[in-house]
C-alpha cells in the first residue's frame, strides 16, 4: 500500500514537473526566439501570469486520472489512445472555461 501510494505521488509529481517545464520552454521560446524568426506583436504577459493559472494542470491531471492512467497498466498503443483522449478532452474543457469568461 505504501509503495503504491509513493509511486502514484511520484507519477503525478512528474506530470506536474513536465507541465511546468513545457510552459517555461514555450514562454521563453515566445519571448526570446520567435521575434527573430517572424514579426510578432509585443508579448504583454509576464511568466507569473501563467503560474497563476493553477487550474490548467489540475484539469489535465483529473482527466489522466479519469482515464485510469495512474492506476492501470496498458500496452503502449492503449496507453497512447487513453492519453490522447485525456489530452483532447482536457483541451476542450479548458477552451470551454476560457470562452465562458
Amino acid at each position: 500500500m505504501r509503495k503504491g501510494f509513493l509511486c502514484l505521488c511520484l507519477i503525478i509529481f512528474g506530470d506536474l514537473i513536465t507541465f511546468y517545464v513545457s510552459l517555461t520552454i514555450a514562454y521563453f521560446f515566445r519571448i526570446k526566439i520567435l521575434p527573430y524568426i517572424i514579426s510578432t506583436p509585443e508579448f504583454i504577459y509576464d511568466f507569473k501570469h501563467f503560474l497563476y493559472l493553477w487550474w490548467l494542470p489540475v484539469i489535465f491531471l483529473s482527466f489522466f486520472a479519469f482515464e485510469g492512467l495512474y492506476i492501470k497498466r496498458f500496452s503502449f498503443s492503449e496507453e497512447l489512445k487513453h492519453l490522447s483522449k485525456a489530452i483532447f478532452l482536457s483541451i476542450i474543457v479548458i477552451f470551454s472555461i476560457v470562452s465562458l469568461g
